[in-house]
Formats: structure tokens, C-alpha cells, sequence
């Protein structure tokens, strides 16, 4: 038995000689105890996860970078080497909106809603499933 497990095993052998209404009432003290460390729990969490999907992104000088090495590709004057940097760069953002993605989702888990209500909540733009 851990250390934890012993010293719980010891509150309850003092409460066990306790009267059923004390009993009642360290129950419904020690449920509203738990019950506010879960909401404070989940509101951290809802608050790291909007954080992180607020977060990702490209960065603004390698979106710029992104963005002209796309229009470069589609004038045909990219080079092979702005080409790989491109394949790079796609790969990189990919990544970040796949972890965005895994976010959206963890989130909407949370608050018990649909991917795209949550979108729609947080003001992003929704996928057409159609």
C-alpha cells in the first residue's frame, strides 16, 4: 500500500466512529470541495487549450515567407531550392493547424459541443461537410 493510500485508510479510521448525520454532512462538505477543484481544474485547462488554438500559427515572417514562396510557384519562377524551403514550410504549418485541430476538438470535448458549434462560438470559419 503507497504512503497516500495509508494516511487516507487513517482519516477514514477516525471518521468511521463518527455519527451518520456528521458523516452526511463531511460528505456533502467534501463533494462541494471536489466539485470546485474540478471546475477550476477544467477552467485551466479550457483556458490552455485556447491559448495554444489562439497561438497556432505560422509567425508572421514565415506566413510573409509562405505567401511569396506560393506566389512565386504560381508565376512558375520558384527555384528548386525556394522549393524545398516551400515543401518545408508546408510541412510546418501542417503540423501546427493538425495540433490546432487536436485542440478544437479537446475543447469542444469539454464544453460537450460539436467541432463546428465550438467554431462557430469562437468566431472560426466552420468546414462544409456537404
Amino acid at each position: 500500500m503507497t504512503q497516500a493510500n495509508n494516511h487516507i485508510q487513517q482519516l477514514i479510521g477516525n471518521f468511521s466512529d463518527l455519527p451518520l448525520k456528521d458523516l452526511e454532512l463531511f460528505l456533502k462538505e467534501l463533494n462541494s470541495i471536489v466539485a470546485k477543484k474540478r471546475t477550476t481544474d477544467l477552467q485551466k485547462r479550457e483556458k490552455l487549450l485556447l491559448r495554444k488554438i489562439n497561438e497556432s500559427i505560422l509567425n508572421e515572417r514565415l506566413l510573409e515567407r509562405y505567401i511569396n514562396l506560393q506566389t512565386k510557384m504560381e508565376l512558375e519562377t520558384l527555384t528548386d531550392l525556394e522549393h524545398q524551403e516551400l515543401l518545408c514550410l508546408v510541412e510546418k504549418d501542417e503540423k501546427i493547424r493538425n495540433k490546432r485541430f487536436q485542440n478544437l476538438i479537446e475543447l469542444s470535448q469539454l464544453r460537450s459541443i460539436s467541432l463546428p458549434e465550438l467554431m462557430q462560438k469562437l468566431g472560426l470559419n466552420t468546414f462544409n461537410y456537404a
